[in-house]
């Protein structure tokens, strides 16, 4: 999404919860963060074997890799019920069902 169209999403959202009480408010931004792509998710600068930049993506549903110019769709998922072990050693990550990065 543009700048431009985020800044009329927030003008719209903002006319429509003006007025309301602080409370209400905070809950209502949580309603409209939760389901905003990137919400909970923790970014980690990585590089893969070959050198090339990516983002490590780790969130309440697991690990994502994402190319360095795209944080909202995952190159490659992987859910934390198929993750059986993570090795770190010197800023090495690996044994991430045959993936290994570099943190």
């Amino acid at each position: 999404m543009s700048s431009d169209m985020w800044e009329e999403r927030v003008i719209s959202w903002y006319s429509e919860h003006r007025g309301l009480l602080r409370d209400e408010a905070e809950m209502e931004y949580l309603k409209i963060a939760q389901d905003l792509e990137m919400y909970g998710v923790n970014y980690f600068q990585i590089k893969n074997k070959k050198g090339t930049d990516l983002w490590l993506g780790v969130d309440a549903l697991g690990l994502n890799i994402y190319e360095k110019d795209d944080r909202l769709s995952p190159k490659i998922s992987f859910p934390w019920s198929e993750i059986r072990n993570i090795s770190f050693h010197d800023k090495r990550v690996s044994d991430l069902a045959s993936v290994s990065v570099v943190v």
